[in-house]
């Protein structure tokens, strides 16, 4: 099978020293109405304000491997936080598509679930999310979709499809995962995602011999 039929893969990059030694994650709390009313949230940093929460070691290493740190986003979502229904993400305009490396901080019994793309999905009116990192998206109920695949992404750097439906279904811990979006001068500019020029752009960094 192709890698690029794969719906996730595991990345060998170093994350060890990636976050600051003084960032605290549970700081984003502090003051969050938002959450306390939804049981979820959803921060960004970017440009300078990357530095506040990594290392410019890290980051330099990353530009090294033609992976530019250019964003980051922060999920939060409440101990059996389910949404009930499936979603694709989609890009603004004409901009150059980002590689999203993604893990989850501290324990991890989430799972992120991947569904067949329904023969309606041209004909479903594009929603805006509310984030400052904002994009655009379709999603329909899960009574409606048909199950593929999932998988459990834990603390191990990961790249994962956001082209067809998924969702994240969230257990007995609480969930903090960090998306880190590079920018890679071999990807062109579109106005869609194309997972397969990310795994191609990436597959020298798929973990091959890790399938947790």
């Amino acid at each position: 099978m192709d890698q690029s039929d794969n719906n996730w893969h595991i990345l060998n990059i170093d994350i060890s020293n990636a976050l600051r030694s003084d960032f605290k994650i549970e700081d984003f709390l502090i003051g969050a109405e938002f959450v306390k009313k939804n049981h979820c949230g959803v921060w960004g940093y970017n440009g300078n304000e990357l530095t506040k929460m990594f290392t410019i070691e890290w980051l330099t290493y990353m530009k090294s491997m033609d992976l530019e740190v250019v964003s980051v986003l922060v999920f939060y979502r409440d101990a059996h936080l389910a949404y009930p229904e499936g979603h694709i993400d989609y890009i603004f305009g004409q901009e150059h598509p980002y590689v999203a490396i993604n893990w989850v901080l501290g324990n991890d019994d989430s799972e992120m679930i991947w569904y067949k793309t329904p023969a309606d999905v041209t004909d479903k009116p594009r929603k805006n999310t509310e984030s400052n990192q904002g994009h655009e998206y379709v999603a329909w109920p899960l009574t409606e979709l048909v199950e593929v695949e999932r998988h459990r992404i834990g603390n191990i750097p990961t790249i994962v499809r956001v082209d067809v439906p998924h969702n994240i279904i969230v257990y007995d811990s609480a969930r903090w995962s960090v998306s880190v979006r590079c920018r890679s001068q071999q990807l062109e500019k579109t106005n869609m995602y194309d997972w397969n020029a990310i795994v191609d752009k990436m597959r020298d960094y798929i973990d091959n011999n890790n399938t947790i």
